[in-house]
C-alpha cells in the first residue's frame, strides 16, 4: 500500500502532490486511519495487515520536502495486537496528553468473540527509527462494532468513540492517561436507534469553533439519507448528549461495507466538511 503527499495553496485552492507514492506496507492493508501527531510532526497510520494475519498494525512517518519533492520516510511496522484479527480501525491524536489512541473491533481466534476495543500510544524517534509504543488495550464493548470514529475533544479533554451495531448508534466517552498510557471509558450512550434512526457509515469530527462533536451518517431507515447531529461532552459524570438529526443528502449515502463518510472540520472557516458516495 502506498501513500503520497501533497502541499496546499491555499490562496490558488490547489495541491501539488510529491512525484513519487511512497509504499507503507508490502503487504495487503484494510481500514487504515491515518492521524497527524502534531507534537512530534509525525504521520501515524494504523490499519489491518492481511498479509500479516490480519493483525492491527501502525507505522510512523516523517513528512520533508514540499511541491513535487515532497515526501514520507516510514519507521518500521509495529504491531498492536496478536493472535486476533481486526476490523472497523479509527484513531485521533490526543493533544493535551500528546497520544496517540487507536480504536477498533477485535476478534480473538481461540474464541471468536468480538470486542471494541481501544489503545493509547507514545510516538518516538525520526526517519526510518520513528516508531510508536502502545499501552494495554480497554475493551469498550463486549460484542461485534462496526464503523468506528475516534475523535478527541480539547475543550474537555476527552476522547469520544462512536461506532454503530445493527444500525444503533453508540458513543462513549473516555479519558486517556500517562505513566503508563491507558484510557478509561465511562458508560455508553446511544445516539441513533430503531425505527427512527439507523445508522451506517458513521462519519465524525469535533467543531473547536461550537465545541460539538459532529456525527454523519446513512440513516437506513430513511432511505439511507445522509443525516448529521451534533453531540455535546460534559463531565462529571463523563457523558454525551445530542441535538436533533437532520438532512443533508436526500439521496442514498450508503457507500458499502467499511466505506465511513468523510467528516472533517475546517477551523480557518468554521465549517464541517462531509464527502461521501451518493449511490
Amino acid at each position: 500500500m502506498v501513500i503520497a503527499i501533497g502541499t496546499v495553496d491555499g490562496s490558488a485552492n490547489t495541491i501539488t502532490w510529491g512525484s513519487t507514492p511512497v509504499v507503507f506496507t508490502s503487504n495487503s492493508a484494510m481500514r487504515y486511519a491515518p492521524v497527524f501527531d502534531s507534537s512530534n510532526n509525525m504521520v501515524v497510520i494504523s490499519f489491518k495487515n492481511d498479509g500479516l494475519g490480519s493483525y492491527l498494525y501502525s507505522i510512523v512517518g516523517t513528512v520533508s520536502g514540499t511541491g513535487a519533492s515532497a515526501t514520507i520516510t516510514f519507521g518500521t511496522e509495529v504491531q498492536v495486537d496478536s493472535n486476533n484479527t481486526v476490523d472497523s480501525v479509527s484513531s485521533c491524536f490526543d493533544t493535551t496528553n500528546n497520544r496517540v489512541v487507536v480504536s477498533w473491533q477485535r476478534s480473538d481466534y481461540a474464541t471468536g468473540a468480538y470486542t471494541g476495543n481501544s489503545i493509547v500510544g507514545t510516538v518516538s524517534g525520526t526517519g526510518t527509527g520513528a516508531t510508536i509504543t502502545y499501552g494495554t488495550k480497554t475493551a469498550f464493548q463486549v460484542g461485534a462494532i462496526y464503523y468506528t470514529q475516534t475523535v478527541y475533544d480539547p475543550d474537555t479533554n476527552k476522547v469520544v468513540v462512536l461506532w454503530s451495531v445493527g444500525g444503533v448508534g453508540t458513543a462513549n466517552v473516555a479519558t486517556v492517561s500517562t505513566g503508563p498510557d491507558a484510557i478509561a471509558f465511562a458508560s455508553p450512550v446511544i445516539w441513533a436507534a430503531g425505527a427512527s434512526h439507523h445508522a451506517l457509515n458513521n462519519g465524525a469530527c469535533y467543531d473547536t469553533g461550537s465545541n460539538k462533536v459532529v456525527i454523519t451518517y446513512a440513516d437506513q431507515d430513511n432511505s439511507n439519507q445522509g443525516t448529521a447531529l451534533v453531540g455535546t461532552v460534559t463531565t462529571g459524570p463523563d457523558t454525551m448528549t445530542f441535538g436533533t438529526a437532520i438532512v443533508f443528502e436526500s439521496g442514498n449515502t450508503s457507500a458499502g461495507s467499511g466505506e465511513n463518510i468523510v467528516t472533517e472540520y475546517d477551523p480557518d472557516n468554521n465549517w464541517t466538511v462531509v464527502a461521501y458516495k451518493n449511490a
